[in-house]
Formats: C-alpha cells, sequence, structure tokens
C-alpha cells in the first residue's frame, strides 16, 4: 500500500475519533426517561414572574407571579441558600441591585431577608415553600438552582427537593452549573432536567484569571471551552436546554436536534417575532403579549 494511501486512512481515523468524542461530550439525556413535561412548551415563559419596572412591579414577587398566573403564562424563576440554610426565591447573589445592600445572600439569614423591601413595593423575598403554596399547581415552573459553592450547591438541591416531594404542581429544573444538572441526574432521574448555556468571552475570562496558579488557570479556561461548546453534557445529560437568545450557535443547534430548546431572555417584540418560531419556547419580560402568545 503507497504511503499516502496509509496516511489518509491515519488522518481519517484521527478526524473520526475526534467526532466520536466530541458526539459524546455534547449528546444529552433523553427525554422519554423524564415525567412528561410537555405543558413546558405550550405557554409561554415568563421571567421571574410577569414583572414590569415600570410599573413597579418587582421581579420574584409575589405580585408578578400573580400576574403571571392571571395571563395564564407559565413562569421561570431562582432559588439560592441563605446563611441559615433556607431556601429564597431570588435571583442575584447579593441585594445590591435591588436593595442597595452590600451583603450577599450566604450573609444573610432568611429573617435578614425578609426585613428588607423593595423601592416602592410592599412586596418582600419570598421563602421557596410559600412562593410553592402561592403557585399551587396554578402554571407550570421553571425552576433555576442558582450556584454559590459546590458543599452549598448540594445542600440547596437536596432542601428543594425536601420541600417539593410534596408538591402536586408541574415543574422542572435547570442551572447554569453543569453540576447541579448532573445531580439531578443521578438523584432524580425522572424529574425534566435543563442546562443553561450563555456564552463566556474566553479573552475576558482569560484577564479575570491573572494572577492565578498556572494549574487554577488552565483549569478555569479548559472549563469554561468546554461550556461553550457543549461538552459539559457529558456530566449532567440535560433532558432540555436553555440558551441564551442571543449566542445560538452551531453545537447548540445540534443539540437542539436531541432536546427540546428554549431561549431566555427576550425583551422587545423584534426579537420575540424572530426566535419564537425557531426553538421550543420563550422566556421573556417587559412584553405585552397577547392570549395566543404573540
Amino acid at each position: 500500500m503507497e504511503w499516502y494511501y496509509i496516511l489518509l486512512i491515519v488522518i481519517g481515523s484521527i478526524l473520526l475519533f475526534i467526532c466520536c468524542v466530541i458526539a459524546f461530550m455534547i449528546y444529552p439525556g433523553n427525554p422519554k426517561k423524564c415525567i412528561e413535561h410537555s405543558w413546558m412548551y405550550g405557554n409561554k415563559i415568563a421571567h421571574r414572574g410577569l414583572f414590569n419596572n415600570e410599573k413597579g412591579i418587582v421581579e420574584n414577587t409575589k405580585t408578578a407571579f400573580l400576574l403571571a398566573i392571571e395571563n395564564k403564562y407559565n413562569i421561570e424563576t431562582d432559588i439560592s441558600l441563605t446563611k441559615d440554610e433556607k431556601i429564597i426565591v431570588y435571583h442575584d447573589n447579593d441585594f445590591k441591585r435591588l436593595f442597595n445592600v452590600d451583603k450577599k445572600i450566604g450573609e444573610l439569614t432568611l429573617k435578614e431577608i425578609q426585613e428588607l423591601r423593595y423601592e416602592n413595593s410592599e412586596d418582600n423575598v419570598m421563602e421557596f415553600s410559600d412562593f410553592l403554596k402561592l403557585i399551587d399547581g396554578k402554571t407550570g415552573l421553571i425552576l433555576e438552582f442558582k450556584s454559590h459553592s459546590s458543599k452549598r450547591d448540594v445542600l440547596l438541591c437536596k432542601k428543594a427537593m425536601e420541600i417539593l416531594k410534596d408538591y402536586q404542581g408541574k415543574y422542572v429544573v435547570q442551572s447554569f452549573q453543569p453540576l447541579i444538572v448532573r445531580w439531578f441526574k443521578k438523584n432524580y432521574p425522572i424529574i425534566p432536567r435543563g442546562q443553561l448555556f450563555m456564552k463566556f468571552d474566553l479573552k475576558k475570562e482569560k484577564e479575570l484569571m491573572k494572577g492565578q496558579a498556572f494549574k487554577k488557570r488552565v483549569v478555569f479556561m479548559l472549563t469554561k471551552w468546554l461550556y461553550n461548546h457543549k461538552m459539559t453534557n457529558c456530566l449532567a445529560r440535560p433532558v432540555f436546554i436553555d440558551h441564551s437568545f442571543h449566542n445560538i450557535d452551531l453545537m447548540a443547534k445540534i443539540v437542539h436536534l436531541k432536546v427540546p430548546m428554549l431561549v431566555y431572555t427576550v425583551t422587545t417584540q423584534k426579537d420575540y417575532d424572530y426566535i419564537v418560531n425557531k426553538v421550543d419556547n420563550v422566556i421573556f419580560e417587559n412584553l405585552e403579549l397577547n392570549k395566543n402568545g404573540k
């Protein structure tokens, strides 16, 4: 056999091996092995409830959630763990943006947090159990688990499931942290689990890691690169993905061939009209959709 034929066989074998590895890494889970959740792709999804800053309706509050229910929307919301290991419905890692309080969630107890008041609102931060009582199965929930540290992430998952075990309503779980999604794959595989994706700017991430130990920098950048290319799916095998509307890439489209895709967060009618028929459902905010979700 001529040498160039041997070279072509070697190159072809290497390329095939690389393709097989990539396919294994990005391959998602099987939605059919989870509790039926087709409801998630019906009614549109109100981001943190049906809030409206101009009208003084604050995100992730009782008022915003009740409005979403009234308008027949599913709800996407966020849960985090307090200092005294209670679960609250709140998005940010700290209270600067909404309360002008320079404290992180893990630095305050539930009581201290519930004493805070949103500006021009009677609402306060809700405890997760109170939130579930409010919803009471009236609409579907997309619950985002916020990541803070590996130990507290596991604790958040365990405590949330202690509360959710008696909840009769419809819900799915998701997170930006693949290890949280993996926790559900291992411990509650029948609960529909989703991987949240955004596109990290690797140049900016590299700048942030300046001064760190070489090994830490390498691990950090490799993790971000794998995440950007959907290769962390091998850890969690999500049964749906929830992708940033702004930067859906080829890898996301390939994964979408196997599992449903949500997009977040659509804030203009133009963007909504562009994306709504390209994905399985849309998470929106500050939009007034009609009864047909348009």
